[in-house]
């Protein structure tokens, strides 16, 4: 997910008219990544299964037509 945000986020910072709105959500949404990938590491198996989930779900939503 982190990496499908970034991208995201250079394909708004290198449009000729980005859009400022999309980009400041698209940059909260990384941010709460990384701040769920650094819990990840004092996270039960539990825990991770179920980001691991909700990420799948998410990245589905996103990127489904």
């Amino acid at each position: 997910m982190i990496a499908w945000y970034s991208e995201q986020i250079m394909e708004q910072r290198r449009a000729a008219e980005p859009d400022q709105v999309l980009l400041e959500e698209l940059l909260e949404a990384r941010r709460g990544c990384l701040e769920d990938q650094r819990a990840l590491g004092e996270a039960t198996a539990e825990e991770v299964a179920g980001t691991l989930a909700a990420y799948a779900a998410r990245y589905r939503d996103l990127t489904s037509p």
